[in-house]
């Protein structure tokens, strides 16, 4: 929530929506809210980075439990930071960053409520570290920090090669989202495939990278493709790499039972991602095949999600759109993803009107 506020207030174009009282008010949250994670969530231990969950007094609930508790942190402060123009704030992200960075390199990475099997690598750890080094590195350099800048950034365009190269299947461009060290490639993690996800790593990747557009958009495309359900429309949770429901050996994990129980769930976080990528790569290419499966997530999107009546939003739908209850992954993800993609297309300026809208 600090980098939905921070965003919303330093953006011109999103900043005349708000009132003089509206301002004022929201600054002031941004404020004690980056106060209070500056005070209690950073945990002093080396081999720890932040906690995971406090209390409303700032007592820690849940500690070091996953490396994306510190990439939300990161970025969250790097675009505070930008805000409020600090340089004291981005260098304590750095310096929490570099942290993280030690810990990828020596194999520490703590991913709950479903932990990476020791034997694999994750693409969500590289995806995350793209979209965490470039909100970093745009933030120093921005309050003048080249030299750490310039690093940062290298970093960004390391993982997201390490994307490209070591996740993408290059038979089908669809991401592998575990890939096994000990050459387990028909485990059911081996084998599922996650689009949504896949397609919202190509945006990352995009912000990074000049010269692999075309393999970026090949990976949306088959993603797209592959995940759509064709009988009741939206993108499938998870499918198998063939394309299918998921399939594969499993093993009494929380991860692999994650997948086999709510793959075919119709999630609100993917689809706004969805929405974002292929208008982002619609206008990246000019092709038109992105600007089609733009409007028809654009449809699915509105028409599933909202609830029959009032303001509310219906976060998970069954394979036929019904509600579920509950929550999936993580409570936290729809006011991250869903407001940042909206401010991302509220804020271009350079919309056509053959584009469809969010309104």
């Amino acid at each position: 929530m600090l980098w939905v506020l921070s965003y919303l207030l330093g953006s011109p174009t999103l900043a005349r929506l708000l009132n003089e009282e509206e301002r004022s008010r929201y600054t002031e949250r941004a404020r004690l809210l980056h106060m209070f994670l500056d005070r209690h969530a950073f945990l002093d231990q080396a081999d720890e980075g932040c906690a995971f969950l406090l209390g409303w007094d700032g007592t820690v609930k849940q500690g070091y439990t996953s490396i994306y508790a510190d990439c939300f942190v990161i970025i969250g402060f790097s675009r505070y930071a930008r805000f409020v123009e600090s340089r004291s704030i981005v260098l304590k992200a750095l310096a929490l960053y570099t942290k993280i960075r030690g810990f990828i390199a020596r194999g520490m990475i703590k991913s709950e409520p479903y932990p990476i099997p020791s034997s694999a690598r994750s693409h969500g750890i590289s995806m995350i570290m793209v979209n965490t080094a470039d909100e970093l590195s745009k933030a120093l350099a921005e309050l003048g920090l080249n030299d750490q800048a310039q690093t940062v950034a290298e970093d960004a365009q390391e993982d997201a090669m390490t994307i490209l190269d070591r996740f993408v299947d290059p038979k089908t461009a669809l991401v592998r989202e575990i890939v096994h060290t000990d050459g387990n490639e028909e485990s059911l993690l081996s084998r599922h495939r996650n689009p949504g996800h896949a397609v919202e790593s190509m945006w990352f990747c995009l912000n990074v990278l000049e010269d692999h557009l075309p393999r970026m958009g090949e990976v949306v495309l088959a993603s797209l493709e592959r995940g759509w359900d064709e009988e009741h429309g939206g993108l499938f949770r998870y499918i198998d790499s063939s394309g299918s429901p998921p399939q594969g050996k499993t093993q009494a994990d929380l991860f692999s039972r994650l997948v086999t129980s709510t793959w075919d769930y119709k999630l609100w976080w993917p689809h706004a991602e969805a929405v974002y990528a292929t208008w982002r790569f619609y206008r990246a290419t000019g092709n038109e095949v992105f600007l089609a499966w733009h409007r028809r997530l654009v449809s699915y999107t509105f028409e599933t999600f909202p609830a029959e009546t009032g303001n509310e939003w219906i976060q998970i739908r069954n394979r036929s759109g019904q509600p579920v209850e509950g929550v999936v992954a993580l409570p936290v993800k729809d006011p991250f993803h869903i407001l940042r993609t909206v401010m991302y297309m509220t804020e271009d300026e350079e919309k056509t009107d053959e584009l469809p809208t969010i309104d």
